[in-house]
């Protein structure tokens, strides 16, 4: 290979270094593919709400009775529906800041 000249050279070493890179892809992504299993989303039908959520519901009136048909244990603790309760969003918390801006902008509007 003494004999090739410096353009030769190049197109060889860029093709050299084309085939390691492709071969270090290919080895990488077969690890990659080998050692992640593949997720799937299980879905169950006994979900249990909350606590929480609960509480929440029965605080605003929108809870379906649990367990109310006959023979249970405690008041709370009975068998839950497998209905999905209707959830009614709070509404979200004025930032202190904002708060602030919003009076101001109150007493502006009022002194007008």
């Amino acid at each position: 290979e003494e004999d090739e000249c410096w353009r030769e050279l190049y197109l060889r070493c860029g093709q050299e270094r084309d085939n390691r890179l492709k071969n270090i892809t290919k080895f990488i992504s077969n690890k990659q593919q080998k050692a992640l299993p593949v997720r799937q989303t299980q879905f169950s039908e006994n979900v249990k709400t909350p606590r929480e959520i609960l509480r929440k519901q029965e605080r605003s009136g929108i809870s379906q009775s649990y367990g109310s048909s006959g023979g249970g244990g405690g008041g709370g603790s009975g068998g839950y529906s497998s209905q999905y309760v209707k959830i009614v969003p709070e509404k979200p918390k004025v930032a202190p800041l904002m708060r602030k801006v919003l009076k101001l902008q109150k007493a502006r509007n009022s002194r007008r």
